[in-house]
């Protein structure tokens, strides 16, 4: 199927869509434009800017949501527009910031970094707590991206772009082990970057260079579905609407990209968890 224009965002690097039910809205940020926006279903958008590239959005406690920076993990208080740190990680962020983030079924933070140009293998995956404590879940990362919990919280899924591989682990009480490649992305499909899970337990799959969104079968490694995009750098996918049957898709600037479309791929997604940092 084809995905249609939804919202001429016109993003540097459009990434993280998320539905937040509470407001009945979809967000998402531009990393490059240093902004977060809004939608609503009425078709109405907020711009929230910031001094900071930011890369990630999870909705958390009431009108706040959690953010990822380059400077670390701070929550935002949408009426306000005041930003509070949760932790810096402890780190310099010349070189390096922060890229996709989730919230897992117990309301930990996860999120990757990811090195600058000229600085590969630098990033790392870290679980974020109650109280801000850190711990690091995986390193040497080039580019982290793209992650999902099945519904039974027995597995988390999630990618290193430049890899072109998915992961899956084995979760336990906030730690992952067991990795395996479940999924491999051919050459000509690009790189995987954000993820989305159905609730078939299916992986809706951004594909960067590959003009589309593709839906995999982690049992089996195969692609099963395919939404065609007329730009080429897709960067991620979120399921949205009260039904859960709408997949709205960001994408980079570059041959015609930097906007947002939509597809009703026939199936249904699940919520994201919120973040209880």
């Amino acid at each position: 199927m084809d995905g249609k224009l939804w919202y001429e965002a016109g993003c540097q690097l459009g990434e993280s869509p998320l539905w937040h039910a509470g407001r009945n809205s979809f967000f998402w940020v531009d990393i490059e434009g240093k902004a977060l926006y809004e939608r609503d279903m009425r078709g109405q958008v907020h711009q929230y800017a910031f001094e900071q590239r930011v890369s990630a959005v999870v909705p958390g406690r009431g009108a706040e949501v959690i953010l990822g920076l380059q400077g670390g993990v701070a929550r935002y208080h949408l009426a306000t527009r005041a930003l509070e740190w949760i932790t810096t990680f402890n780190m310099a962020w010349d070189t390096i910031r922060c890229n996709d983030g989730r919230a897992d079924h117990q309301g930990r933070l996860w999120i990757g970094t990811m090195p600058m140009q000229g600085h590969q293998g630098a990033g790392s995956l870290y679980c974020v707590e109650a109280g801000g404590q850190c711990s690091v879940q995986e390193t040497g990362l080039a580019i982290s991206n793209g992650m999902a919990w099945t519904a039974d919280n027995r597995f988390f899924y999630f990618t290193d772009s430049a890899t072109r591989e998915v992961w899956r682990y084995t979760c336990h009480n906030g730690r992952i082990s067991q990795r395996q490649t479940v999924i491999t992305i051919p050459p000509h499909l690009g790189l995987p970057d954000g993820m989305a899970i159905d609730a078939a337990g299916m992986l809706w799959i951004a594909l960067y260079g590959g003009a589309g969104v593709g839906r995999w079968d982690p049992h089996t490694g195969k692609m099963t579905d395919f939404i065609a995009l007329p730009v080429p750098n897709v960067t991620a996918c979120a399921f949205g609407g009260e039904a859960l049957d709408q997949l709205v898709i960001t994408t980079a600037a570059g041959d015609g990209g930097g906007h947002l479309y939509t597809a009703v791929p026939g199936v249904k997604g699940v919520l994201p968890h919120v973040c209880l940092l």
